[in-house]
């Protein structure tokens, strides 16, 4: 009795290429041409409208869509991988990308998350590493392989790369392996998408991780070297994608004899935060007070967050030497082993996560998605979270308050109890909120409850925050559930139904008035 094959989906994004030789119909040249050839059992499966049966028949966002669906033949572990192509109308060149487009593809994986099992990126090479950094924060609860490759030579061409990357990607992608992170695939080997760098302009050999071993290498056979794959802190997170980044992050190297009218172009307005590449294990010149000074101003007075990384491919940043204690007095944080790249998109996406810069000071000295390597010997202090002295008055201090939890209800080892402390703090928070209609803290709320899987939580169900509201007729606060998609828990009939129809005044559109009665409407009303 032959054994059951197990079928995975795959969808593999042409979108951003390092020029047009990568086009759809090569990509599916190759694969119908060659897996052909080498096997004939896959040519009658192919032919014969199994394939349709197997793979696609639950696929309602991708029927009408003309795009390719291949299977492939069956895997050593009797495995058969289903992979849809789906090509941009536009294409760019890698080095025109921008971190729109890369929301744009974490947009479009998150609206066919639960269609297909993994997810193939073909990318340009020039900005592949930004890319995979980008991609690797903006997707939140991330559960699936998201596998990004390319080539050094066209795949079209008679000798090229892409062939045997692109094969990689889908073996791995669709081999049925927990890889619950954004990667790279390259040369035979997967890598960490926010540690890779480009290491050659014309080798093949073109990405490194210089400080973190591969996820998985390719030989005679597949090697997954699992005590290297990032698990996901909680399984019951929802996929999501955080398309709000900050634009405003410079990226500064220091060489000998830089000008101080030089590093203080960096920090002029919009400039939020400066990213500074120094020596070796974090050091900076101490004989120049000129350059001293600048960083203190911009710590001290214009509210800039500097981050730390070194020049270097391989290490990390360390305060070995007076030149590099000397960044700490300055608020400057540790980026530890961080790519350039990294740093980037990390400080991008804290930026636009987080408003209250003690908060996103707390979150950027953090290892997020496995991004750095914070020494045992240099813990992430929690004196900064627990120090309310230094809370704001009124409103700005609820909101640092909230910072700090999540913060600290992120760490390691009180994580797997943050769904518990969280039902029994943030109702109160919720009810502050509610009393005093602050619609911002309330959006401050959802983005820490909803990094830890609470809205499934009864207190979010809970009328008491709904009810203080109502009865201040603090409409904005309602719209505000309506905004997050909350369903209430309408009782109090009398009071509630009053509310209800405030609520339905202040919408506009009768498809967003019919949409909130059917969702959130008391009975009766």
């Amino acid at each position: 009795m032959a054994p059951t094959s197990k079928t995975v989906k795959v969808i593999i994004l042409i979108h951003l290429l390092r020029n047009c030789s990568w086009k759809l119909q090569e990509v599916a040249f190759f694969c119908l041409h060659r897996f052909a050839q080498r096997n004939a059992i896959h040519i009658k499966y192919y032919k014969s409208g199994r394939q349709h049966r197997d793979s696609t028949s639950a696929d309602t966002k991708t029927n009408g869509s003309g795009w390719s669906t291949i299977c492939m033949p069956l895997t050593p572990d009797n495995r058969r991988i289903f992979y849809t192509i789906a090509e941009y109308k536009n294409l760019l060149d890698s080095s025109n990308c921008t971190m729109d487009n890369w929301i744009q593809v974490a947009q479009h994986i998150n609206l066919f998350y639960d269609e297909f099992d993994a997810f193939i990126v073909l990318h340009g090479t020039d900005t592949l590493a930004y890319a995979a950094s980008c991609l690797s924060f903006i997707l939140e609860g991330l559960r699936k392989p998201v596998v990004v490759t390319g080539s050094q030579i066209p795949i079209g061409e008679l000798r090229s790369d892409g062939r045997e990357n692109f094969m990689g990607s889908l073996l791995v992608a669709g081999g049925g392996y927990q890889i619950p992170e954004v990667a790279v695939y390259f040369f035979n080997k997967l890598l960490r998408g926010n540690r890779v760098v480009k290491c050659s302009a014309t080798d093949l050999d073109a990405f490194t991780s210089p400080n973190y071993p591969p996820l998985a290498e390719m030989g005679v056979d597949v090697n997954i070297h699992g005590a290297n794959i990032l698990a996901p802190s909680n399984d019951t997170l929802e996929v999501k994608v955080q398309d709000k980044l900050s634009r405003n992050v410079v990226l500064l190297r220091l060489f000998p004899s830089i000008t101080t009218e030089t590093v203080k172009s960096f920090f002029k307005p919009p400039a939020e935060a400066v990213i500074l590449q120094t020596y070796g294990a974090g050091n900076v010149p101490t004989n120049r007070p000129d350059l001293l000074e600048v960083f203190k101003e911009a710590y001290e007075k214009q509210n800039i967050i500097l981050v730390n990384i070194t020049q270097c491919w391989s290490g990390s940043v360390q305060a070995l030497y007076a030149t590099g204690a000397i960044l700490a007095k300055y608020g400057v944080i540790s980026g530890y082993d961080m790519t350039p790249e990294a740093a980037l998109a990390k400080v991008s996406y804290v930026l636009g996560k987080w408003s209250d810069n003690k908060t996103r000071r707390l979150m950027l000295a953090r290892n997020l998605r496995g991004e750095m390597t914070i020494p045992v010997e240099a813990p992430v202090k929690k004196s900064q979270s627990a120090d309310l002295s230094s809370l704001s008055v009124g409103q700005a201090g609820l909101t640092q308050l909230v910072g700090y939890l999540g913060a600290y209800l992120s760490e390691p080892e009180v994580n797997k109890k943050a769904t518990a402390w969280a039902s029994h703090l943030f109702p109160f928070l919720f009810c502050s909120a509610a009393a005093a209609n602050e619609v911002d803290e309330l959006d401050q709320l959802f983005k820490v409850t909803g990094t830890f899987e609470v809205r499934r939580a009864n207190f979010l169900r809970d009328p008491s925050s709904l009810r203080r509201a109502s009865m201040r007729g603090h409409v904005p606060y309602a719209l505000c559930f309506h905004r997050h998609r909350v369903s209430f828990c309408w009782v109090d009939a009398h009071a509630s139904q009053i509310f209800f129809w405030q609520v339905l005044s202040s919408l506009k559109g009768p498809s967003t008035i019919a949409g909130f009665e059917s969702n959130h409407g008391p009975k009766g009303a």
